[in-house]
C-alpha cells in the first residue's frame, strides 16, 4: 500500500511550496504557449530546427498541463486525494516528461551537427519530413514502451511522497534492472553524449570558419554570406543555452532517481521536492532562453504583449549560394509550411477533477442557515427600501455613465477607461448581486437554490475584490500622468491600460473558479449580509486565501493608491508655486490653465478613491475581524455594511457629475433629453507645463481633444490673460 499522506509541515511552508509550484506552473504555460503562439503566426520561424524547439515547447506544455497542477493540488491539500486512476495517467505523464526530453535534446543536437558540419548531407537526413519521422519515432516508441510495461504489469504508477507525484514503480529488482539499463541507456545517455559530441564539432567548425574564412570576404556577396553565417551562429549559440540549461536542471533529477533506485538512503524532504522544482524550472526558463537569444522569437513575443497586429508575410523562394552555413530560414520554409501535426498538439485541454459530487454539495447547503432572523413590518420595509433604492441609484447611475461615454467620442481618454471599468463593475453589482438580496430581505430567506446561490457568492466575491485593485490602478495611471509624464505612453497605452485591466479581472475570475471547481472553498448563504458568499472548509484554506487576496486585491493597490496620490499632490503643488507664478505670455497662461485642468481631473479621481475606501473599509475590516476572531455582532451591523458597498456603486456617478465637467454636461443633456450635436475636434499639439494636458496626449489615440477645444473658446472670448 503506498503512503499518500505528505508528512506534517508548518503552514508558512506549505504557502512557500505552493507559490513556487504555481508560479513555475504558470510560466511555463503562458512561456510555451507564447512560443508555439509565435510559431503559428510567424511563417519564417516554422524551420526543421525549430521543429524540435516546437517539440520541446510541447513536451513542456504537456507537463504544465497534465503534471505540474496535480503536484500543486498536493502540496496544497497534504495528501493524494485524486484517487488511483488519476495516479496512474499522472505517473504516466510523469515517466513521458522525464525521458522523453533529453531524447529530443539529442535529436536537436545533433541536427546543428549535421547543418553546420556536414551540410551537404543535411537534405538528406534532415528534410521536413523525416524531421517529422524522427520526432514520431522517439515519442512514439518510448510512449509505446510505457503503455505495454503499464498493461502487462511489469512495471506500475503509484504516489511518491518525497516528489509529491505519482511515479514508476516496480514489482521485482530485476525488472527495476532492465529498465532502467534500457531506459537510462536509449533515453538519456546516447542523446547526452550526441549532444556533447555535435556541439563540440559544431563550435569547432564555427571558429574555424570564422578564423579561415570569414577574413577572406571582402566582396558584397561574401559581405551578405557572413551576415547568413553569423546569424546561423546565433542560432547555434541559442540551443546550446537551452541544453545547457535543460541539463543543469534534469541532472539533479537523473541523480537523485537513480541512486534512490539503486542506492536507497535517507535524505530530507525538501532534496526531492526541490528536484522537482528544478524539472519544473526547465520547462519555465526554455521560452526567456529562446527570447534572450532568436531574433525571430523576440520579436513576435514583443508583437504579442504589446497586442501588435500580424502583418502578413511573403517569404521569397529563391535559393542563393552561401557559406559552410547556409540560411535556414530562406531554404526551410518551402519545406515545412505547413506543420500540422505537432501545432494539433496544442489543441489538448487540461481536465479538471471534480473532488465531490453534486449531491454532496447539495447536502452542505443544507446544512446553511437560510432563515432570517425574526423581524417587525417597520424594519422589513425600511431594509427592502433601502437596498431597492441604492440598486436603482446604481443601476441609473453607472448606466448613464457608461451611456455618456457612447455618445460623447471626446470622453473616451485612457484615464476614463479606468473610470468605466470601475462603472462595470458597479453595474454587475447591480444587476447579479443587489436584487437577490433585496429579494432575500423581502421574503427572510434565501429562497433561490443553491445554484443561484453560487453565482451569487461568485459574483459578490469578485465584487469584493475587484474595485480595489481597479483603483489602484487607476492612481497608478494619474501618477505616471502627473509626476512621470515622459513614461506615460510607454505604460497606459490604450492598449496597456486594457491588457493591464484584463489581467487584474480574469486573473481574480480564474482564481476564483478554479477555487470553486476543485472544492478548494464554496459559496454558502451568510445570514448576516442577507446574501451568499465564500466559505471554507478549513481553517488553513481560509487562512492561505485571505492572505493572498488581501495582499493582491487589497494592500497592494490601497498603497499604491496612497503613494500615487501623495506624489500626485505634492507635484501640483510644487508646480503651482514654483512654475505658475512665472507664466506671464499668452501661452504660457493657456498652459497653466490646461495644468488646472489636470488638476481638476486628479482631485475628481481622488475624491472617488476617498468615496470608495471610506464606503469599502467597514465591509474589509468586518470580514477579517469575522474570519479570524468570530465574536457576535448585532445582525443591523452586517447589513449596514453590505449597504455601505452598494452605496459606494451608487455615489460613483454622483462624484464624477460634481467633479468632471465633460460627465456633468453629458448627464445634464440626458436629462434634459438634448440630442448629441455632432463634435469636429482639431488634431494639433502643442507643448504642455510639467502636468501636461491629459485630453491633450490621450485623445490622440480617438482622435477628440475637449481640452483644446476649451482654450479655443476662452481665447476667443479674451478671458486667457
Amino acid at each position: 500500500m503506498d503512503v499518500l499522506d505528505l508528512p506534517p509541515r508548518s503552514l508558512g511552508l506549505v504557502i512557500l511550496e505552493c507559490s513556487i509550484c504555481l508560479l513555475l506552473n504558470i510560466g511555463s504555460l503562458v512561456g510555451n504557449g507564447m512560443l508555439c503562439v509565435a510559431v503559428y503566426r510567424n511563417p519564417r520561424l516554422r524551420s526543421t530546427t525549430n521543429l524540435y524547439i516546437i517539440a520541446l515547447s510541447v513536451g513542456d506544455l504537456i507537463c504544465a498541463v497534465l503534471e505540474m497542477p496535480f503536484t500543486f493540488w498536493t502540496l496544497v491539500v497534504g495528501r493524494w486525494a485524486l484517487g488511483d486512476g488519476m495516479c496512474q495517467v499522472h505517473g504516466f505523464v510523469d515517466v513521458f516528461s522525464t525521458y522523453c526530453p533529453p531524447a529530443t535534446m539529442g535529436l536537436t543536437a545533433f541536427n546543428r551537427y549535421i547543418r553546420i558540419v556536414k551540410t551537404n548531407h543535411y537534405r538528406k537526413i534532415f528534410s521536413a519530413w523525416r524531421s517529422k519521422i524522427w520526432l514520431t519515432v522517439v515519442w512514439f516508441s518510448l510512449a509505446g514502451y510505457l503503455l505495454v510495461a503499464r498493461i502487462t504489469n511489469w512495471q506500475r504508477y503509484g504516489f511518491v511522497v518525497g516528489f509529491a507525484a505519482c511515479s514508476v514503480k516496480h514489482y521485482t529488482e530485476n525488472r527495476k534492472l532492465v529498465h532502467y539499463v534500457l531506459i537510462v541507456c536509449v533515453y538519456f545517455g546516447v542523446p547526452f553524449l550526441v549532444a556533447i559530441f555535435s556541439y563540440c564539432n559544431v563550435f569547432k567548425s564555427i571558429r574555424r570558419h570564422n578564423v579561415e574564412v570569414a577574413p577572406n570576404l571582402h566582396n558584397t556577396q561574401g559581405a551578405a554570406q557572413t551576415r547568413i553565417s553569423i546569424q546561423e551562429i546565433k542560432i547555434s549559440k541559442s540551443i546550446a543555452f537551452v541544453f545547457a540549461g535543460f541539463f543543469l536542471c534534469w541532472i539533479p533529477m537523473w541523480s537523485l532517481s537513480l541512486s534512490n533506485r539503486f542506492y536507497p538512503t535517507p535524505v530530507p524532504r525538501v532534496v526531492p521536492l526541490l528536484v522537482t522544482f528544478f524539472v519544473f524550472l526547465s520547462s519555465s526558463i526554455n521560452p526567456l532562453i529562446y527570447a534572450a537569444t532568436n531574433n525571430g522569437f523576440r520579436q513576435e513575443f514583443r508583437k504579442m504583449l504589446f497586442c501588435r497586429r500580424q502583418r502578413r508575410q511573403i517569404v521569397p523562394r529563391q535559393k542563393r549560394a552561401g557559406t559552410i552555413v547556409e540560411n535556414i530560414e530562406l531554404q526551410e520554409h518551402a519545406d515545412v509550411s505547413r506543420n500540422v501535426t505537432y501545432m494539433a498538439i496544442l489543441k489538448m485541454r487540461t481536465q479538471l477533477m471534480k473532488l465531490s459530487s453534486q449531491a454532496e454539495d447539495r447536502e452542505r447547503f443544507k446544512m446553511d442557515v437560510l432563515d432570517l432572523p425574526p423581524r417587525s413590518l417597520g424594519l422589513v420595509i425600511l431594509e427592502c427600501s433601502i437596498c431597492l433604492l441604492l440598486n436603482i441609484g446604481s443601476l441609473v447611475g453607472n448606466g448613464m455613465l457608461c451611456a455618456a461615454v457612447y455618445r460623447n467620442p471626446r470622453l473616451r481618454s485612457t484615464t476614463n477607461l479606468y473610470i468605466i471599468a470601475l462603472s462595470v463593475g458597479d453595474l454587475i453589482c447591480a444587476v447579479l448581486e443587489m436584487p437577490f438580496t433585496f429579494w432575500t430581505l423581502v421574503v427572510g430567506r434565501w429562497a433561490l437554490g443553491d445554484g443561484m446561490c453560487q453565482v451569487h457568492g461568485f459574483v459578490d466575491v469578485f465584487s469584493t475584490y475587484c474595485p480595489p485593485a481597479t483603483m489602484g490602478l487607476t492612481a497608478f495611471n494619474r501618477y505616471i500622468r502627473i509626476v512621470k509624464t515622459n513614461h506615460y505612453r510607454k505604460i497606459f497605452s490604450p492598449w496597456r491600460s486594457k491588457i493591464w485591466l484584463t489581467a487584474v479581472w480574469f486573473s481574480l475570475a480564474g482564481y476564483l473558479l478554479v477555487a470553486r471547481i476543485t472544492n478548494w472553498q464554496r459559496y454558502g448563504f451568510v445570514v448576516g449580509f442577507a446574501a451568499c458568499s465564500v466559505k471554507h472548509y478549513t481553517e488553513n484554506r481560509k487562512l492561505v486565501h485571505y492572505v493572498l487576496i488581501v495582499c493582491v486585491y487589497f494592500g497592494v493597490p490601497f498603497l499604491v493608491a496612497i503613494f500615487s496620490y501623495c506624489n500626485v499632490f505634492k507635484s501640483i503643488r510644487r508646480h503651482n508655486v514654483e512654475v505658475a507664478p512665472n507664466l506671464h505670455n499668452t501661452q504660457e497662461a493657456a498652459q497653466t490653465r490646461i495644468s488646472i485642468q489636470e488638476i481638476k481631473i486628479s482631485k475628481s479621481i481622488a475624491c472617488v478613491f476617498a468615496g470608495f475606501f471610506l464606503c469599502w473599509i467597514p465591509m474589509w475590516s468586518l470580514s477579517l475581524s469575522n474570519r479570524f476572531y468570530p465574536t457576535p455582532v448585532p445582525r443591523v451591523v452586517p447589513l449596514l455594511v453590505i449597504f455601505f458597498v452598494f452605496l459606494s456603486s451608487s455615489i460613483n456617478p454622483l462624484i464624477y457629475a460634481a467633479t468632471n465637467n465633460g460627465f456633468r454636461q453629458e448627464f445634464r443633456k440626458m436629462l434634459f433629453c438634448r440630442r448629441q450635436r455632432r463634435q469636429i475636434v482639431p488634431r494639433q499639439k502643442r507643448a504642455g507645463t510639467i502636468v501636461e494636458n491629459i485630453e491633450l496626449h490621450e485623445y490622440a489615440d480617438v482622435c477628440r481633444n475637449v481640452t483644446y477645444m476649451a482654450i479655443l473658446k476662452m481665447s476667443a472670448n479674451g478671458s486667457i490673460l
